[in-house]
């Protein structure tokens, strides 16, 4: 059972319950406090150019908010991380012929996906379909334009950094203005370092190649984080 008080790494109150726990804790110096506020945060890292993409802990924070968990971390001065896990009277429905062991996690959210090239925007519409995101789709940064012009507006917007004739970083600029709460994604090719690129405070980064199941685990992952962060803003409980 969980100790009365025990609050989330946001300082949210973990409702009482009974959780299955895990921890982790490292022995090194910890995490520096100009940097815990934020290590949830996607994108984020402290790791040098091209050797991370700062999704790890945007990811497990998404995925523990999706089925009811929670997750705290303290410096001990080694980094512990909890995992709080909701426990359930019934037992997991048991894996038929052929099903992997691993449960199959879950993604929600609308993406628009852009692309000039129709079968690179077919293939990565199609993958994003399969693993439960909603996906609309433009040919091209102008078409895009207009489909959030006259669309409700997605969660998010994926486009290849440089498979447009606009540009990922343009067509960045050009959503931060007419839609600044919306994220961007902006895939590239990772041969060589992370490009230095001037792009809005929305705009990320996602290095390829991806299979069709972690990038989409890690637009929801995205997604799930705004969610938060939205709710959290707007003083709703986490």
């Amino acid at each position: 059972m969980l100790p009365a008080g025990t609050a989330d790494h946001a300082g949210e109150p973990i409702p009482p319950g009974s959780y299955a726990v895990i921890r982790f804790t490292d022995t090194g110096r910890g995490i520096d406090p100009e940097a815990m506020p934020h290590i949830f945060e996607p994108f984020f890292t402290t790791k040098p150019i091209g050797k991370g993409t700062g999704l790890g802990l945007a990811a497990i924070s998404g995925i523990l908010d999706r089925s009811g968990g929670f997750v705290t971390v303290a410096n001990l001065p080694g980094a512990s991380f909890v995992l709080y896990l909701p426990s359930f009277r019934e037992a997991p429905p048991k894996a038929g012929p052929g099903v992997g062991i691993l449960p199959r996690l879950p993604v929600s959210g609308t993406v628009l996906v852009v692309d000039e090239d129709a079968s690179v925007l077919a293939a990565t519409s199609r993958a994003l379909d399969r693993e439960g995101l909603m996906v609309l789709r433009a040919v091209g940064g102008v078409a895009a334009l207009f489909v959030l012009g006259h669309e409700p507006p997605p969660d998010l917007v994926l486009a290849d950094l440089t498979a447009t004739a606009m540009g990922g970083a343009e067509l960045a600029w050009r959503i931060a203005e007419q839609h600044p709460k919306l994220s961007v994604v902006l895939l590239w090719r990772g041969d060589g370092g992370t490009p230095v690129l001037d792009l809005p405070p929305g705009a990320r980064l996602l290095k390829k190649p991806l299979t069709g199941p972690v990038l989409a685990s890690s637009i929801s992952a995205i997604i799930a984080a705004n969610r938060l962060e939205e709710r959290r803003k707007a003083g709703e409980p986490g």
